[in-house]
């Protein structure tokens, strides 16, 4: 409980509405440099059935915000600390399981909404963990196959990816090579694109909370 208490902490938290009994978790993974109030305010406009948390990532980065996982850049670009990243997951995982048993939230019906770099974590821990989660929301992000390679269970997630076509941080040919990976490897995906950068735009949070209604 220790371990979990510390990748939660600085957790913020919006309790389902009425108090629901067995709420499944809707978990908020914020992206590079940023924190847990990042996208915070996005629960408002989120179903009432779901227990929100924003978590906060574990790293600091050289400007005070926070990280899921290292970043280098050098002479070939950027390129991720993948063991740090593995490392993330895995510890994610099991911080999110004793969340599920404190609330009492079904367990394999939690939710991930991730941005930027928590939306590559988000993808990677429901394509790589088995049955562990029902639903991912993944903005301005991409499938990064090296971090958990892709593991088939029981059932598949319902995958969500929203990009922006003028996105100058995770270029949109990232989106468009992540569509293309997975849709090969028989994976239903939904789709939101449009003439934005790097962000969650108003529209493209309603066209997930339509879906989170429907699901």
């Amino acid at each position: 409980m220790a371990e979990a208490n510390k990748w939660t902490a600085h957790a913020l938290h919006r309790p389902p509405g009425d108090e629901m009994s067995h709420a499944p978790l809707l978990v908020l993974l914020h992206g590079y440099g940023s924190h847990e109030a990042d996208l915070f305010s996005l629960a408002e406009g989120l179903p009432a059935r779901y227990r929100i948390v924003s978590l906060r990532a574990p790293y600091t980065t050289a400007w005070g915000g926070f990280a899921w996982y290292p970043l280098e850049w050098g002479p070939q670009g950027l390129k991720s600390d993948v063991m740090a990243a593995r490392d993330t997951v895995v510890r994610l995982n099991s911080a999110l399981e004793a969340l599920e048993a404190q609330w009492d939230a079904p367990p394999g019906q939690t939710i991930l909404l991730g941005f930027s770099q928590g939306a590559i974590v988000s993808l990677a821990m429901a394509l790589g963990l088995p049955d562990r989660y029902a639903f991912v929301l993944a903005y301005s992000g991409y499938w990064d196959g090296g971090l958990l390679p892709l593991q088939r269970g029981m059932r598949d997630p319902f995958l969500f990816l929203a990009h922006g076509r003028l996105d100058d941080v995770v270029p949109f040919d990232r989106h468009e090579q992540s569509k293309t990976l997975l849709r090969e490897q028989g994976l239903e995906l939904h789709c939101f694109e449009a003439d934005y950068g790097h962000g969650i735009p108003p529209e493209a949070l309603r066209a997930a909370a339509h879906l989170l209604n429907v699901f």
